[in-house]
């Protein structure tokens, strides 16, 4: 019971991170896919 709370906190608390933070990730992912011509990623 304890352990799905946290869950659900920390997945409440990520999908808000994930919102604020959703601008600058998707820049910092363009500069990635542009780069990754010349760096493997796996």
């Amino acid at each position: 019971m304890l352990m799905s709370s946290l869950g659900e906190i920390k997945r409440e608390k990520a999908s808000r991170i994930r919102k604020f933070l959703a601008p600058a990730r998707e820049s910092q992912l363009a500069r990635w896919e542009a780069g990754s011509a010349t760096m493997p990623c796996s």
